[in-house]
């Protein structure tokens, strides 16, 4: 009746530490535009019908985490 072609998708991610205080990320979504579906086909009846489509999947992210040291207060146990 219908026949769909194959979808599949590449992501690509690199993560690094800055001195254990900044991290950095960066992650590519779909690299190579393939996770789109081209064309179908649909036969209804010996009619055949070709539905083309293009959705962009295509995806940038960056993220940046700051961290910031707390320091440790030492407090004295008052007893009464």
């Amino acid at each position: 009746m219908f026949s769909v072609r194959k979808m599949f998708s590449i992501s690509l991610g690199v993560q690094h530490d800055f001195k254990n205080k900044v991290k950095m990320s960066l992650l590519f979504s779909d690299v190579f535009k393939t996770a789109c579906l081209n064309n179908y086909n649909i036969t209804v009846n010996r009619i055949e019908q070709v539905y083309r489509q293009k959705k962009v999947l295509e995806s940038f992210e960056f993220h940046f985490l700051l961290i910031l040291e707390t320091k440790k207060v030492n407090g004295k146990n008052s007893s009464s």
